[in-house]
Order: structure tokens, then C-alpha cells, then sequence
């Protein structure tokens, strides 16, 4: 009889000692799916800051090639020539005939097409500084005798793009880059 009452305090321990175990098992379970999803969080903050920084980058890029695009003598006659272009057509004429303004920057506003993929939840637009630094030295002349080389002017073209996106959260950034104009030729 003692036996019996033995193994059925025995039996009682062993099943106290299961749900034991499966309780330390279980809270142990969620401290690990509660660190993965820790870890989860941080990686979408990390994924949406790296996207929201190549939009950025893309927009200050989109303003560089945009000002040398229209930089180019041939494209600001074209038919399509924008506000924003025949803005930076009269600054680069104005820097290139007053040579006091040599070194000093100007900056071209945004306008509609500086304005890229306006939407609900986000804007994004860059304005240029410009900035004629003078010419390069000669290196030559033609073989021609009445022709020589003008020396291509260089210019700092500085963009600066902005990207907001919905609840006013907003990203800045700049670049520059140094371009010269084609070499041309003059007849004396």
C-alpha cells in the first residue's frame, strides 16, 4: 500500500515537472520571437531610410543632368525649353558678360519641371546654384591661321534637392559638379 501511495506522489511530481518544462519552454520561445521581431523593426527602419536615401540621391542627380542638359547652347533653342531653362539660358548670359560676377554664385528657383513626382504622400524638387569660374587655359591653336581655339568656360553647377514626404518629414541634399562648355571658335 505504501508502494502505491509512493508512485502515485511520483506520478504527480512528473507531471508538475512537465508543465514546468513546457512553461519555461514557452517563455523562453517568447523572448526569442520577441527579439526577432526587434530585429525585424530595425531592419524596415533601415530598408525605408536606405530607400528614402537613393530617392534623395536621384534627385539631386536628376538636377546635375538637367543643368547640363540645358547648359548645352543647341538644346535651349529647342521648342520644349521650359521656364526653369530659359532661367538658366539668361543667368549663364548674364555671368558670361559681366566679369565682375566671375566666382559668384546665382541660383535658379524651382519651377514646374524642376518639380519631380508630386504625389499624395510625397514631393520631391531641386533648384541649381550656378557658378561661372572662368576659362580654361589655351593649350593650342588651330591650323588655321585666321581661327583659334576659345577656351571652354568651366562652370560649378550645384544641385539642391528636397524630398517631403507626407507629416512634414523632409530630406536635404547637395551636389556639385564642375563642367565646361564645348570648345568653340573664333575668326579674327
Amino acid at each position: 500500500m505504501m508502494t502505491q501511495r509512493i508512485s502515485k506522489a511520483r506520478k504527480r511530481e512528473e507531471g508538475a515537472i512537465t508543465i514546468i518544462v513546457v512553461l519555461m519552454l514557452l517563455v523562453l520561445l517568447m523572448v526569442a520571437a520577441f527579439g526577432m521581431s526587434r530585429d525585424s523593426l530595425r531592419e524596415l527602419r533601415i530598408t525605408s531610410s536606405s530607400r528614402q536615401g537613393a530617392e534623395l540621391f536621384n534627385e539631386t542627380d536628376t538636377g546635375i543632368n538637367w543643368a547640363v542638359f540645358w547648359m548645352y547652347t543647341p538644346n535651349q533653342a529647342l521648342g520644349s525649353a521650359s521656364t526653369g531653362s530659359k532661367a538658366l539660358a539668361a543667368q549663364m548670359n548674364y555671368l558670361t558678360s559681366n566679369p565682375d560676377q566671375l566666382g559668384k554664385s546665382v541660383n535658379i528657383a524651382a519651377t514646374g519641371e524642376m518639380v519631380t513626382t508630386p504625389s499624395s504622400n510625397k514631393t520631391a524638387k531641386f533648384n541649381i546654384d550656378l557658378t561661372q569660374m572662368g576659362r580654361l587655359p589655351s593649350t593650342g591653336i588651330s591650323q588655321n591661321v585666321n581661327t583659334m581655339l576659345v577656351s571652354p568656360l568651366i562652370w560649378s553647377v550645384r544641385s539642391n534637392a528636397s524630398v517631403t514626404y507626407a507629416g512634414s518629414t523632409s530630406f536635404q541634399h547637395s551636389r556639385e559638379s564642375w563642367i565646361t562648355t564645348p570648345v568653340s571658335h573664333s575668326t579674327n
